[in-house]
């Protein structure tokens, strides 16, 4: 079971990272400042998939620092797209941003409880 947890997480990063990085070429290619500061999120994002999958065990630290990390560039994301005019996609992206932070505050809500 956790196996493959661990492969659906993991498989979400590669999602993100990916989307990001596509994104962020997109915006650099019409000469937009954001852009490579989303592709550069995204790359990041893309190396942190690797990590996860090679490395034995993921410090919960680090799972929230990257969280937070993904909330902020799909929110940067979702402002690229409201300001091209996309109908659907910002808001999509928007409630991703949120589901992250959300996500954020359950896994340091869990380390506290944890800790104590």
């Amino acid at each position: 079971m956790k196996n493959k947890k661990h492969i659906l997480e993991a498989f979400h990063h590669f999602i993100v990272g990916f989307f990001l990085t596509i994104k962020g070429f997109d915006k650099i290619t019409h000469h937009h400042l954001i852009g490579g500061l989303i592709f550069t999120f995204g790359i990041i994002i893309l190396l942190y998939f690797l990590y996860e999958i090679s490395a034995k065990k993921q410090g919960r630290t680090l799972k929230l620092l990257v969280h937070v990390f993904e909330g902020l560039a799909l929110l940067f994301t979702s402002y690229i797209f409201f300001e091209d005019g996309k109908t659907y996609l910002p808001y999509i992206t928007l409630a991703a941003s949120i589901g992250f932070f959300i996500s954020v505050v359950v896994i340091y809500n869990k380390n506290r409880t944890e800790r104590t």
